[in-house]
Order: structure tokens, then sequence, then C-alpha cells
């Protein structure tokens, strides 16, 4: 991973993840919920980076 990723906002990380991976994959209904997740990471951790996820920030996410 180099210092860019690392200094990448989390929630943009997953946005760029969604449009790659995921558009034209997968149903209507589950891409709705992949967008409604990117927008609770937009409300709960708007400035974490990518490099600063760590299993306790990514569970005290999902906590919230």
């Amino acid at each position: 991973m180099t210092n860019q990723n690392k200094t990448e906002l989390f929630h943009r990380y997953y946005k760029r993840w969604i449009l790659m991976y995921k558009e034209g994959a997968i149903r209507p209904v589950t891409m709705s919920k992949y967008r409604m997740t990117h927008k609770w990471l937009i409300k709960l951790a708007p400035n974490l980076k990518v490099g600063e996820l760590t299993r306790i920030t990514y569970q005290q996410l999902l906590n919230d």
C-alpha cells in the first residue's frame, strides 16, 4: 500500500471499491445497501483514513 492510499479517506476508498468491483455485478437492491453503508461511513467516520483502519476502529464502526 502506498502512502497516498494510507492517507485516503476510508469512505472515498470504499466508494471507489464499490464502483470498481460491484457496480454492474450485483442486483440493484444489493447495490442500494452498499450505497447506504457508504452514507453511514461518511456520517460515522468522515475523517478516518485507510491507514488508520484497525480491527478496533473497524469494530467500533460496526458497533456504532
